[in-house]
């Protein structure tokens, strides 16, 4: 045998985060109930004649992008690692979800799955570069220090 190996972790475990299912369950169940509830105050401004019906298209569009937005936002709360990946993986998720549900409910009629995917995908990536972003610039102060310059004070 090799002897003792021992392997090194570079994280402490904390026990906060879920499992990898989980977490992509509750984002994509929270994307598909937000799509939901905006859809009924969609339909419900449009039966109040507050929107015409001609504009139910941005309100989908936004709809799409709010919920996969805050999908993902949520996915990767609870997960809180791998941040890039499942950002997009929750936005796949939420796509096959709205496609399953379109094929259950309305036989199957595909038409705009693929602008739906691409504005999904969006909501996706804005979320995405903000965690990536904010990963980056919080560093912690041990870190802060290595990177200072040490300059030398010849008065010493």
């Amino acid at each position: 045998g090799r002897g003792d190996v021992h392997m090194t972790y570079n994280r402490k475990v904390t026990g906060r985060a879920l499992s990898t299912p989980a977490a992509f369950t509750i984002g994509v169940c929270s994307s598909i109930g937000i799509t939901l509830l905006l859809s009924a105050i969609l339909a419900k401004l449009i039966s109040l004649e507050k929107l015409e019906w001609e504009k139910i298209g941005y309100g989908i569009i936004v709809i799409l992008l709010i919920a996969s937005a805050i999908g993902a936002k949520v996915t990767c709360l609870v997960l809180k690692r791998r941040k890039i990946l499942c950002c997009f993986l929750s936005g796949g998720l939420y796509w096959l979800g709205l496609l399953i549900i379109a094929a259950l409910f309305y036989g199957g009629q595909y038409s705009g799955i693929g602008v739906s995917g691409a504005i999904i995908l969006c909501g996706c990536a804005v979320v995405c570069l903000q965690e990536v972003r904010s990963d980056c610039c919080t560093k912690t102060p041990a870190a802060k220090g290595k990177r200072r310059k040490k300059h030398y004070n010849p008065g010493r």
